[in-house]
């Protein structure tokens, strides 16, 4: 079997997108199976890795970007049995008209919405991604949407990494049911122990605007804990993030810290007294699971994607209130419940590994490709 995977990004670039490509691509060639990968880059390349990563230079001028990763795309598409595309319109919409050209199978992976994500971040909606489908529609959305639609058309598969929102998209987009598959992010959990654990409340992440963080330093604001608020992680919005702290009175109770590698933030949160994340809405949040794995109790965002057997042992609040998150921190902060909590949620099992994850993908693409 020969696949192609149209990607938005590739390493060295950072994402969980390109992580997962990169990751993805050398347990496919490990299988035997025939793998390049075309992605967008700061310029354009072609290496072995010991499979072809083709990578196109962004440029300023968005129509011949996608022209020139069309064309890229194209050359490998006529030699490979499928097409593995990682979004709607980056990878997505050259993916879908490579697919229509040259006659071969589309599948495309979604582990977020770029419309819903990108209206978040230039300031025209606040609404969780669940609320943002029930509303009314701008002509740039409704564009958007049009792509959505014929990109989705052309898919012979959709796997989504959440169930929460292959649900939204099968009732949204009224996707038949056997177009749709859900395979689950690897996550693995390591065994770390608990011990001398600081008064601290943990939110490690992008600082951008879908993160929420400003709802989290406003009910922290609204309380007296001896607990500090740490945010670990980079983006955007750290020097608003900084500033709004200032306003609200609260700068010497916080710190900001740069990003961390895995260990290192699991060795971080199993000294932590508790994690938090706000997100309007969070797919996919390892950061919780990460959290449990080592004992941390954790406050979730009630828009999310996690499964119930997971859900049920998280506290969770509204994204939009910050009462609710106020009087989250505050029983969270309890210490009583605190060690019960931490205690109970160190024996969560939920695991799913690479290997399960590639294993699922292979079975899924032999169906098509017969």
């Amino acid at each position: 079997m020969k696949v192609v995977i149209a990607s938005g990004t590739y390493p060295p670039e950072l994402g969980g997108m390109a992580t997962f490509v990169e990751n993805f691509a050398r347990r496919l060639h490990a299988q035997g199976i025939e793998v390049s990968v075309v992605a967008y880059g700061k310029e354009d390349s072609s290496v072995s890795q010991p499979f072809l990563v083709r990578t196109v230079r962004r440029g300023r001028f968005v129509f011949m970007r996608y022209l020139r990763y069309l064309l890229v795309l194209f050359a490998h598409a006529k030699k490979s049995d499928l097409v593995y595309a990682q979004d709607l319109v980056s990878s997505g919409l050259p993916a879908a008209c490579v697919s229509l050209l040259v006659r071969k199978q589309l599948v495309i992976r979604l582990g977020g919405d770029f419309l819903w994500e990108k209206r978040v971040e230039q300031g025209k909606t606040q609404a969780p991604l669940r609320i943002y489908y029930e509303q009314s529609k701008d002509a740039i959305e409704q564009f958007y949407l049009m792509l959505y639609r014929f990109v989705l058309s052309r898919a012979r598969l959709i796997i989504f990494n959440t169930e929460f929102q292959a649900g939204l998209y099968r009732r949204y987009f009224k996707i038949a049911a056997d177009k749709i598959s859900v395979v689950n992010n690897p996550f693995v959990t390591v065994s770390i122990p608990r011990s001398e654990v600081k008064k601290r409340i943990v939110y490690a992440g992008r600082f951008i605007q879908l993160k929420n963080i400003e709802l989290l330093l406003k009910a922290y604001a609204q309380l007296s804990p001896q607990a500090r608020l740490v945010l670990i992680g980079e983006g955007p919005r750290h020097d608003q993030l900084a500033a709004s702290a200032s306003a609200l009175g609260i700068a010497d109770r916080i710190d900001i810290l740069p990003p961390m590698n895995r260990e290192a933030l699991l060795r971080y949160l199993a000294a932590s007294q508790l994690a938090v994340v706000p997100s309007l809405t969070e797919l996919n949040p390892n950061l919780v699971l990460e959290s449990l794995s080592v004992g941390t109790p954790v406050l979730l965002s009630s828009e999310n994607g996690l499964p119930p057997t997971v859900r049920q042992h998280v506290q969770e609040f509204d994204p939009t209130s910050i009462s609710s998150l106020r009087e989250a921190l505050r029983e969270a902060l309890d210490p009583i419940k605190d060690t019960r909590r931490a205690e109970d949620w160190r024996h969560i099992e939920y695991a799913f590994t690479w290997d399960d994850l590639t294993q699922r993908h292979l079975e899924l693409f032999k169906q098509l490709v017969k």
